[in-house]
């Protein structure tokens, strides 16, 4: 698959362009066609910043005749597909071999991570695991089958901080080769506001074709993210144990974020009552109660940077 894109340019543009100098990433060439169709899509690198992969430079080089030729009053078509480059991750596994101590990372730039990719480690066989950061909440994978082609889909959720501004966000696809490399190229961008909030949706879908002993298989992939604007961060977590009478038997206060991971009641308790407080005054409520042969989890929100809020899972014990 090749991520081509087309832009239209005056020329008084290109040449205001190339009197400018800026910083560049730290990338690799696209590569050839063949290679390309190999990899597959396992997710998505999110960036509240436009991630800018074109090699401006050396299309610049390469058409520099075009240019000095052009009279100004042309408009030029860049067909950019072979001048858009890879963002390659690095996997630094702290010396583990444990997955959950590995940081994944895309060079210097700053974004969430949320994707589904196979990994192995020296002598062992080979294993997936999603890797998402903590802003991306009701995280699944399933297998999709339409016809002959199978699709794993990824899903999540992102509850994005919108504290009176507009929202934007970058959804820049990932891939991984043949050979496990990870690498992200360029992206769309998505704009999100609103004082009532609401959620936007966003799919990526790519199907590829793989080749053995003669045999073409075609694989799916997709990833499908939804935003959902949240206008404010919580402050406080307030549990409120009840008896079947449903008096009070114990209260406790916790800051958002906090929590613990497990929880056990008070003795005589027969429902909970969690209470979020946010930071304009509101408050919201929910009730839990113990389910036969199943374990109770409840999820309160926290803020995990300036631009989302992640969920905290807590386990209700009941003895």
């Amino acid at each position: 698959m090749r991520n081509t894109f087309v832009k239209k340019i005056v020329f008084l543009v290109l040449v205001c362009m190339m009197c400018f100098s800026g910083c560049s990433l730290a990338v690799e060439d696209a590569g050839e066609e063949k290679t390309k169709q190999q990899d597959r899509l396992i997710g998505a690198f999110i960036t509240t910043d436009y991630l800018d992969l074109f090699d401006m430079e050396a299309y610049l080089n390469d058409h520099v005749e075009e240019l000095i030729s052009a009279d100004g009053s042309d408009e030029m078509v860049i067909d950019g597909g072979e001048y858009n480059q890879r963002l390659y991750a690095s996997i630094d596994k702290q010396n583990s071999v444990s997955p959950a101590d590995w940081e994944i990372s895309f060079g210097e730039v700053d974004g969430i991570c949320f994707f589904d990719a196979m990994f192995q480690n020296e002598g062992e066989e080979s294993f997936t695991m999603i890797v998402g950061g903590d802003e991306i909440c009701d995280v699944a994978s399933h297998l999709s089958v339409a016809g002959e082609v199978e699709s794993v889909v990824l899903t999540g959720t992102l509850y994005a901080l919108e504290k009176g501004s507009e929202i934007q966000f970058y959804v820049n696809p990932v891939y991984q080769t043949a050979e496990g490399e990870i690498y992200t190229v360029t992206g769309n961008g998505y704009h999100m506001s609103g004082e009532l909030g609401g959620s936007t949706k966003v799919n990526i879908e790519e199907e590829t074709t793989a080749t053995e002993n003669g045999v073409t298989q075609t694989y799916g992939g997709a990833v499908e993210i939804t935003f959902e604007v949240m206008q404010y961060e919580p402050v406080e977590i307030t549990l409120q144990y009840m008896d079947k009478d449903l008096d009070i038997i114990q209260t406790d206060e916790y800051p958002a974020g906090e929590m613990l991971e497990q929880l056990i009641v008070p003795e005589d308790t027969t429902c909970v009552i969690v209470e979020t407080q946010w930071e304009d005054g509101s408050v919201t409520r929910e009730l839990f109660e113990p389910e036969e042969d199943e374990r109770v989890f409840i999820e309160t929100f926290y803020k995990t940077s300036n631009v989302a809020l992640g969920k905290k899972s807590t386990e209700i014990v009941w003895e």
